[in-house]
């Protein structure tokens, strides 16, 4: 009987990242995190990796912002692969506004994005980070603005201020859950602050992975982030939603499995 394994791969790859370096959320967005396949050998891809021949393996692919032009050959590679999977990934290009369906998705075996439904034609999953332990914390409010920005991209904002670099989700997590109000240009800032019950603005958003969000969010710059904070909205039932689709996902994930 062959023995298979399931390859997790995602642009982390914890086995040769340098985790200082990278982006919380996307060291985070890993669903073998949350869920586990305990029958089954676990190994862990960066996204570019050459990994080996795994048309024994089963591949699941995600979190992240991986579905990406530039990325479109990777998704050929992926077909060697017995079973494959995609959970809460999403699109994340930097050069155009507009949405794109990736046909080559077609040839998985199970596929949850975590942009909006109305744009694609696979199951709505949202980002797993939602299952981290740290969303059921209490944290006591001492601002009513922060600021959680990119790495990359400064937000020229005189408030208290974070960004995405490292490892440390719990430093990322306290100054979300800090405030009333969140000014961001992170996808995860903009996820997990919606999932803290806060309200949330993007300010000037650099990729379309920020356009096509699950809920309603609004925009701004440095000349109207206070007005566009009084009218966004706050979706305090969220969490509890957005964890059930993931639970619900990994039975029909681990159906797969068993069944390979």
């Amino acid at each position: 009987m062959i023995q298979y394994t399931v390859s997790f791969i995602n642009f982390v790859g914890f086995n040769n990242a340098n985790t200082n370096k990278m982006n919380t959320g996307d060291l985070y967005c890993i669903p073998s995190l949350y869920f586990k396949f305990e029958d089954y050998g676990h190994n862990d891809y960066h996204y570019y990796e050459n990994h080996p021949d795994e048309h024994h393996n089963i591949c699941i692919l995600g979190g992240g912002g991986i579905l990406v032009e530039w990325a479109y050959d990777y998704l050929l590679k992926l077909s060697n692969y017995k079973r494959k999977i995609v959970w809460g990934a999403g699109i994340n290009d930097h050069d155009t506004n507009n949405y794109k369906v990736y046909e080559e998705l077609k040839k998985f075996d199970l596929v949850g994005i975590r942009d909006n439904p109305k744009f694609h034609p696979y199951s709505f999953v949202p980002c797993v980070s939602c299952m981290h332990h740290l969303f059921d914390k209490h944290y006591t409010i001492q601002e009513e603005i922060v600021v959680y920005e990119h790495m990359d991209f400064e937000i020229p904002l005189n408030f208290k201020k974070l960004n995405n670099r490292g490892l440390d989700i719990e430093n990322k997590i306290e100054h979300l859950a800090s405030a009333n109000c969140i000014v961001t240009n992170t996808y995860h800032g903009m996820y997990w602050g919606i999932l803290l019950g806060k309200k949330v603005v993007v300010y000037k958003p650099f990729s379309n992975r920020l356009l096509y969000t699950p809920f309603s969010v609004e925009y701004c710059d440095e000349s109207n982030y206070r007005e566009k904070l009084e009218i966004s909205s706050t979706y305090p039932h969220l969490l509890d939603q957005y964890r059930k689709i993931n639970v619900e996902f990994y039975n029909k994930v681990s159906t797969i499995v068993q069944c390979t």
